[in-house]
């Protein structure tokens, strides 16, 4: 059709672009260092990254399955569950590090210059709950940056829940994610969330910066009140 008619649909553009972005990674990994000097270390390396940036169930971890794959797949690497393990520390430690030196380079004197931002949410599927925290900043190059921090399982027990502590429960493990990246409160300049009392509570009570209403959960809120869902809405 691109020949005879000069039309090209959006899909057969996206897929050869596609081609084109992976054969231009393919080269530049091919020319890195750690892949001419140390395959078997650039191949495990590769494997992990795939591993946490796609989000594959660490189940594929497993000790068959990665003995199988690198049999297959990569001959002469042998690849255990347990290298698997320390290298997702070890990536997490270099992440770490890459985001601590951004900040440090863009700090400016006390001034706060990063929005905060807590999430909790259910799992669709099995309804398991879970607490995310992220945060934005201009960087030194004055390029916005938005970068997740940590995420974990939000269960707390019916005794915690119960007893009006969830709020400090929720500060603590804020503090602790924040101070892991070199991060003091003095640095946050306001924080994002839905209207929860709990994580409003961490926001404006504990942490005590200024608090904004999270817009997407807002706009949700009003679409659910304009169409007749949930009369009792406030937005």
């Amino acid at each position: 059709m691109k020949n005879v008619h000069n039309v090209e649909s959006k899909k057969t553009k996206a897929a050869v672009n596609n081609q084109v972005n992976k054969d231009e990674v393919n080269a530049y990994l091919s020319q890195s260092q750690l892949y001419k000097k140390n395959f078997d270390r650039f191949a495990k390396l590769l494997f992990t990254q795939a591993i946490v940036v796609h989000n594959i169930p660490f189940s594929f971890g497993t000790k068959n399955l990665i003995e199988t794959f690198f049999g297959l797949c990569v001959n002469g690497v042998k690849f255990s569950s347990n290298q698997l393990f320390h290298l997702i520390a070890e990536l997490y430690f270099h992440v770490r590090m890459k985001i601590i030196r951004q900040i440090s380079a863009c700090k400016v004197n006390a001034i706060g210059n990063i929005n905060l931002n807590l999430d909790i949410w259910s799992e669709s599927t099995s309804r398991r709950k879970f607490i995310g925290v992220r945060i934005y900043f201009i960087d030194d190059s004055f390029i916005y940056c938005s970068r997740m921090l940590s995420i974990r399982e939000f269960n707390p027990s019916f005794k915690v829940r119960s007893s009006g502590k969830l709020s400090k429960l929720l500060y603590d493990w804020t503090l602790s994610v924040l101070k892991d990246f070199s991060i003091p409160v003095s640095s946050i300049f306001s924080a994002t969330s839905d209207g929860g009392s709990d994580v409003k509570a961490v926001c404006k009570n504990l942490l005590k910066v200024q608090w904004e209403h999270c817009p997407p959960h807002l706009l949700a809120r009003a679409v659910k009140y304009a169409i007749g869902f949930g009369s009792g809405a406030q937005c």
